[in-house]
């Protein structure tokens, strides 16, 4: 029997999840919005390297949820969910997007025949408005990666 790459790929994609899961403790409710606090792997506790670590899955980190946060209250565990796709477009959005900037900034510096310093000043320059503007955006409620509350059932 011969299996093609592709019948072999098609297969992984099917059984891949298409939802990103992670646990939680809701700390406050306020106006149908939740505040979460992700929860620590267990493998943090023990990891040397805990204090300088930039995972973000070894630190504490606190979401404010918006939507689907009624019916819940403070000290409920529960699981902050969020599509494959929504993950994959902040990371393009918070990496690819500001790369392409850089690179562009650089080489239309490059291209004028500017010297070095003005190169990578020109690459630079871009970056702190392309992330005010992602910061305001997120603070107007324009956040278009979805993340939703489900109960944790014990």
């Amino acid at each position: 029997m011969t299996i093609f790459v592709s019948d072999w790929a098609r297969k992984g994609m099917q059984r891949m999840e298409t939802t990103q899961r992670q646990i939680g403790r809701i700390t406050s409710v306020q106006n149908g919005s939740a505040t979460v606090s992700l929860e620590r792997p267990t493998a943090c506790g023990d990891c040397s390297a805990r204090a300088h670590c930039h995972g973000t899955e070894c630190r504490g980190e606190e979401l404010r949820i918006t939507a689907g946060a009624t019916g819940f209250q403070p000290g409920d565990r529960v699981w902050v969910v969020t599509d494959t796709r929504s993950g994959m477009r902040a990371l393009a959005w918070a990496y690819l997007f500001p790369l392409a900037l850089l690179a562009a900034g650089f080489s239309l510096a490059m291209a004028a025949g500017l010297a070095d310093y003005w190169c990578a000043l020109a690459a630079l320059a871009p970056l702190p408005v392309w992330y005010g503007l992602l910061h305001r955006r997120e603070k107007h409620g324009r956040n278009r990666f979805p993340v939703h509350l489900e109960p944790v059932n014990n």
